[in-house]
């Protein structure tokens, strides 16, 4: 039976399960509207700000919380159950003793940490757990899990600070704080002040006026190691208390789970990676009484890796790693290790690794494109570097055991340079791209109990990481038929250098092993053929490098990197284009049967293979003579030719015929004179092609014209070739015809006319 007050307070001895529900419960809402209040909807949750005067949760028992619910306990509160918050903060205010011998859980599916700089009663998770004066005892089986900062105190103002306080707290010791027992950065100014023989500094040990009041007893394993909670960046665990009364923690063990690491590179949607997370820390205070210690083992938090980044011919960077977790226990009554206190300061986080992968190569050109570089560097490990502290009434040191210590490796670092564009037609190719790799440092690890008896294990660098670097190929020469072909590109270098080992020092140390290094050069690119030029040259192989840096150093030092480095290979050289080339003998095309004058018009007749020993098609040309010219237009024999003054010789490419089929593109013409009469620099042969609508794509002029009477076994040809080269190479001009066109007062006898590969 439920009695509702309508002032708003249920007071009851509110017990969970139907079993144990007694006849008569009271409880308080506290929410920030007036008027009265309904019940929570059952035994089981609690979704508003509720007071009982007494608080039991029976083993095997769940009492949810929603809606960040505070429960306010006037009187006992006994929890051998389990208590979870549902996307909700755990907030218990006991006024009375408290026992623990349960779980509490505090997590939220979207939450990955904690927002460092709010206060904790603002957060959505987290455990708060605020005492009064009577005894607290938190037993060998209780269970603590929490995405978020777990806090134990009888100070309800410790609420409204933040966790980053608290986190910077564990490693900024102050002169005047009273006996503090830490493992602090070496760094540190308050070692400044430290007696370099280990003596204690008793210096800042206020005492608490008041009664005596009941003790604090901490125990069991926290949290359970088969099921750790997801840690988030910066948690903190705090134990605060002010009273005159002992801090006890006997049979505690702390299974800090490892930090998340940090977030990878996605580039499809532009997201960085990001750091890892730091390690969970202790920060214990009793600043009315002791710390008394004893079968306490500390299981440290590990720091979470850095971010991996990746991209494609571009710079990747990876992100650190975080550092690995840390307490520190302050008691103005002394600390009192009675008993093993086994301290393991877990493993700091490696740093993120980066990786460029070959993208697309550069656009085609003239030149062709140089391929894009690429840079890819690992992230240092982070360091783990520890000096322990032990100031003022520190006690029962020779119980203290600090297990392995342990830096972050460094990341890998890989990276592919892009290969070069290909060079168009007659155009070298784009060299290959740079790459170039450095893998992270180990991180450095060092312990220094400065002289205290304390127990200490193995002190381990972090190993370097490994870098391997792969240049861009040269891009391939453009052919070229009737012209010098492009050369290949050159490969690009490959220069990787492994990440040096970290140094350790103290315990038994050992320095962490050099990363390896492999550099690759690219391959050249090949050179082009050509069929009446010089076939381009093959680019030249890149280099590549490796180095190693230094392994770390220690009692034993670590092992040395590889380097190796292999150099690309050359690009082969370019060789012939096979060329066709037919003949248009004058003599066939004119129907005289002894020499003289030819009228102007078209002729046509047959088309032999190069050396006129078959007849493959049919050809038409035309003897042109323009308005106000005085055209010469002859057909000699002895040898048969035509001769042209002041006049144009035009072959037109549509009417010429290879078995009865249009020919492929005919690059230019090949042609053999007798001589020329006249032609000079002022008065020069000319051939032009045009396109199919009459377009000019190209002319070439000839000052001087070979004589070949007498001597046809040996002659010299003009060769006027019209390869263009633009920047769309699909849209190449084809010449669908040619004129040879001999000035006025000049006379040039033509024997043969070759067409040059149709």
């Amino acid at each position: 039976m439920r009695i509702f007050d309508r002032d708003q307070t249920w007071r009851s001895r509110l017990r969970f399960g139907s079993s144990l529900v007694v006849s008569c419960l009271t409880l308080v809402f506290v929410c920030g509207c007036p008027g009265p209040m309904d019940p929570p909807p059952d035994d089981d949750t609690i979704d508003g700000d509720t007071t009982v005067e007494e608080f039991n949760v029976p083993a095997g028992e769940t009492m949810t919380v929603e809606n960040d619910a505070v429960v306010t306990v006037d009187g006992d509160a006994i929890i051998d159950g389990t208590i979870e918050g549902m996307d909700s903060r755990v907030t218990l205010r006991v006024n009375g003793s408290l026992t623990i011998n349960g779980t509490i859980m505090s997590q939220h599916a979207d939450t990955n940490g904690v927002e460092g700089d709010k206060a904790f009663d603002e957060h959505d998770v987290g455990i708060h757990i605020i005492v009064g004066d009577d005894e607290v005892t938190i037993g060998d089986t209780a269970k603590f899990h929490t995405t978020g900062s777990l806090v134990i105190t009888d100070d309800e103002t410790v609420l409204d600070g933040t966790p980053d306080d608290f986190f910077d707290e564990v490693e900024e010791v102050a002169d005047d704080d009273p006996p503090t027992f830490a493992p602090l950065p070496p760094d540190n100014a308050i070692f400044g002040d430290m007696d370099t023989n280990g003596n204690m500094n008793t210096n800042g040990q206020p005492k608490v006026v008041g009664p005596a009041m009941m003790p604090v007893t901490i125990s069991g394993e926290w949290p359970d190691p088969d099921e750790p909670p997801p840690a988030g960046d910066n948690p903190v665990w705090i134990f605060r208390f002010n009273g005159n009364r002992d801090l006890n923690f006997d049979g505690w063990t702390v299974n800090g789970p490892p930090a998340p690491g940090g977030a990878n590179a996605d580039p499809d949607n532009n997201q960085r990676p990001k750091r890892g997370k730091n390690g969970m820390r202790l920060n214990i205070w009793n600043n009315g009484g002791p710390i008394n210690v004893a079968n306490v083992v500390l299981n440290l938090t590990d720091g979470g890796d850095g971010g991996d980044d990746e991209d494609a011919c571009g710079t990747a960077t990876g992100k650190p790693g975080g550092k690995s977790g840390n307490f520190r226990m302050t008691a103005s009554g002394g600390i009192n290790m009675t008993g093993p206190l086994t301290i393991n300061p877990g493993i700091s986080g490696s740093g993120g690794s980066a990786t460029v992968t070959k993208g697309a190569a550069g656009a085609p050109g003239c030149d062709g494109e140089m391929g894009m570089a690429s840079t890819a560097t690992g992230a240092k490990g982070a360091d783990n570097r520890k000096r322990l502290l032990a100031r003022g009434n520190v006690n029962g040191l020779a119980n203290v055991t600090i297990g392995p210590l342990i830096a972050g490796d460094g990341g890998g670092a890989s990276a592919e340079a892009c290969d070069g564009g290909d060079g168009f037609a007659c155009c070298s190719g784009g060299g290959g791209g740079t790459a170039t790799s450095t893998g992270g440092d180990g991180g450095e690890a060092s312990l220094n109990v400065s002289g205290l008896p304390v127990t200490t294990g193995e002190v381990i660098g972090g190993d370097g990481g490994t870098a391997d670097a792969t240049g861009g190929n040269g891009g391939n020469g453009g052919d070229c038929k009737f012209g010098d072909a492009g050369d290949g590109g050159p490969g690009g270098e490959g220069t990787a250098t492994g990440g040096k080992g970290g140094n350790a020092s103290g315990g038994m140390s050992t320095g962490g092993d050099a990363g390896d290094g492999t550099g690759n050069g690219g391959n050249g690119g090949a050179g082009g053929d050509s069929g009446l030029g010089n076939p381009g040259a093959g680019g030249a192989m890149g280099t590549g490098t490796g180095n190693v840096m230094p392994a770390g150093t220690g009692d034993t030092n670590g092992a040395d990197g590889t380097d190796e480095s292999n150099d690309g290979m050359m690009g082969a050289n370019g060789g012939d284009l096979a060329i066709f080339i037919f003949c248009i003998p004058p003599g066939n095309y004119v129907m005289l049967p002894e020499p003289g004058p030819i009228e102007p018009g078209v002729q046509m007749g047959p088309l032999f293979n190069e050396d006129e020993s078959e007849e493959v098609g049919s050809a038409e040309y035309e003897l042109i003579a323009e308005e106000g010219r005085q055209p010469n237009f002859q057909f000699g024999v002895n040898p048969e030719h035509i001769g042209i003054g002041d006049g144009i010789l035009r072959i037109d490419l549509a009417q010429v015929m290879f078995d009865g089929e249009m020919p492929g593109i005919v690059g230019g013409l090949r042609i053999v004179p007798l001589q020329g009469f006249g032609i000079d620099q002022t008065n020069p042969l000319m051939v032009r092609a045009f396109d199919a609508k009459g377009g000019l794509i190209g002319e070439q002029s000839f000052a001087e014209i070979p004589t070949n009477f007498g001597d046809l076994e040996n002659a010299q040809s003009l060769e006027a070739t019209f390869e263009t080269v633009q920047d769309d190479p699909t849209q190449e001009a084809v010449p669908a015809s040619f004129e040879i066109e001999a000035p006025a007062a000049t006379f040039v006898t033509i024997y043969r006319i070759y067409l040059i590969d149709p």
